[in-house]
């Protein structure tokens, strides 16, 4: 009797290892039809459809900003020291610690205002390789220490009332996060939603200290000019010339690149009982394509934010829910693409209230009183989230104007992730 119960489970387990196999197998076979839709689609198939177009060597910022590099490394901090603090000092000798930092990077200072002039970036990556999952961006991180700089000195300008290098150092600051932007990589766009949020936190202290209506009709126009240039499926779709990157690696099998790349895991949880290597990897191909060729169409057919990231939200929350064994390699490899969608929506929103707070201002510059609603300022722009207007409280010496947030809740002006987004009047350091 036991010889038959095993003989019955082999033959069990044989079945649905056929079972696999073949659904693979008929998967698999879709894959001219997905390559041939995900060009109708505009995917991208290799890298090199990534590389930016070139710049002549007078327009490109990157090698002013290597050069900036370079000499802010060898400014050193105090130890234990953050320099936003520092850019706030509460003593003499703080004060003098801060002039004589920013002396010292002053030279790489000008670098980067001279790299914000020019034309575009291009950091000479190598975009013809077939290992995209491997390029790396160490630039970014340098990008973003570039913009801490630039805020502190923006704010140590407004505080010696030098309201044109104040100025300067705003620009700068946006210019390093659209540097960071101009790629089309979800790192990058992250990158740029990370120095935007410093820049504009940075115009929240530079407008606390000089608050003229000129100045600050300057600062507004600079804002204007910040809004979320490229769409969301311009830093989406090299994720899927990585994918197809990495499932080219999965199909070589068993190298210490893959294994390194899935931390944990190890290959063969990538390809069940009874499937080729080559089978699978042409499985998961297939349903990269047909899952971003979806994506990649509805985002293309709106150029709302906010629809936007509701349709990443929605792909992500369907990827999750497929139970297909063809999908697993989206639950290994692929992040969670909705947040991306909402981290840019939640940029938008801070640089919206933010203006709304600058109306707010320029109107009590003029008129000697902060206006009751930010309508009577002119200013009707909508909170991203809510699609209604901003919310706003004013007393006779401070306002906050603020963006209900991912909760989609008035929080009063409460600040934190889940709460409200909001730009503050005056912004006192912490």
């Amino acid at each position: 009797m036991r010889l038959i119960a095993f003989a019955i489970l082999a033959l069990a387990l044989a079945g649905c290892k056929n079972k696999t196999t073949t659904h693979f197998e008929r998967v698999a076979a879709e894959l001219p039809a997905a390559e041939a839709a995900a060009r109708k689609a505009g995917l991208p198939l290799h890298s090199r459809e990534l590389a930016p177009p070139e710049l002549k060597p007078e327009d490109n910022a990157a090698p002013l900003l290597a050069k900036a590099s370079k000499l802010l490394r060898e400014v050193r901090l105090p130890e234990r020291r953050d320099l936003w603090a520092l850019a706030f000092p509460k003593s003499d000798s703080g004060a003098r610690e801060l002039r004589d930092l920013m002396r010292k990077a002053e030279p790489a200072l000008q670098l980067l205002s001279q790299a914000a002039a020019r034309k575009g970036v291009n950091f000479g990556r190598d975009w013809n390789t077939d290992r995209s999952w491997a390029m790396a961006f160490p630039e970014y991180s340098e990008l973003r220490n570039h913009a801490k700089w630039t805020a502190a000195r923006a704010v140590v300008a407004a505080r010696e009332g030098d309201k044109s290098r104040a100025l300067r150092e705003i620009r700068t600051g946006l210019r390093m996060g659209e540097f960071a932007g101009s790629e089309p990589t979800l790192i990058g766009g992250l990158v740029q939603v990370a120095l935007d949020n410093i820049s504009f936190r940075q115009i929240e202290h530079v407008v606390t200290l000089q608050n003229d209506a000129r100045f600050l009709g300057e600062v507004r126009g600079l804002l204007r000019k910040s809004i979320w240039r490229n769409d969301v499926w311009f830093h989406i779709q090299a994720e899927v010339v990585f994918a197809g990157s990495v499932i080219k690696l999965l199909s070589e099998g068993g190298s210490e690149e893959l294994m390194n790349l899935m931390a944990e895991e190890t290959p063969k949880d990538y390809v069940p009982d009874g499937v080729s290597r080559d089978l699978a990897a042409k499985s998961y191909r297939t349903r990269v394509l047909q899952h971003w060729t979806e994506v990649a169409t509805k985002l293309q057919a709106t150029s709302d934010l906010r629809a936007q990231a509701k349709v990443l939200t929605d792909a992500d929350n369907k990827r999750i829910d497929d139970s297909d064994l063809t999908n697993q390699y989206f639950a290994l490899f692929e992040p969670r693409f909705g947040q991306f969608g909402q981290a840019v929506l939640k940029r938008e929103a801070v640089r919206i209230a933010l203006d709304g707070m600058l109306a707010a201002l320029e109107y009590r510059a003029r008129k000697g009183r902060f206006p009751i609603t930010l309508a009577e300022a002119g200013f009707t722009t909508r909170d991203p989230f809510s699609e209604q207007p901003l919310k706003m409280r004013a007393t006779k010496d401070s306002i906050s104007v603020w963006s209900v947030g991912t909760n989609l809740k008035n929080d009063g002006g409460e600040e934190n992730q889940v709460l409200d987004l909001v730009a503050r009047y005056p912004r006192i350091p912490r």
